[in-house]
């Protein structure tokens, strides 16, 4: 699958694709509001299951930084998972 095709289907501010083949979806928060990298990857499980394809999730984390406006998301406070899609159903 492409990276186009994953964008269509996650709800998260950005996908990108490693070398290796997999994804990294990540959403950036300001406020965390009780939520965890842990409810970004059941909402990304959810959303995969949805559309029928196959994945392992191979690991997620938080990066926290001090708000910056204009930066990037990836240089500001952010979940992510990495996951691979093994197939689509």
């Amino acid at each position: 699958m492409t990276k186009k095709e994953i964008e269509k289907i996650l709800t998260v501010n950005e996908v990108s694709k490693t070398k290796e083949g997999n994804f990294i979806a990540r959403k950036g928060f300001y406020y965390k509001h009780g939520k965890t990298e842990e409810d970004l990857g059941k909402s990304i499980i959810s959303d995969l299951m949805k559309a029928g394809i196959k994945y392992k999730i191979i690991d997620s984390g938080e990066i926290w930084k001090a708000f910056r406006g204009g930066a990037s998301l990836r240089t500001q406070s952010h979940w992510w998972v990495k996951f691979n899609i093994i197939e689509k159903s």
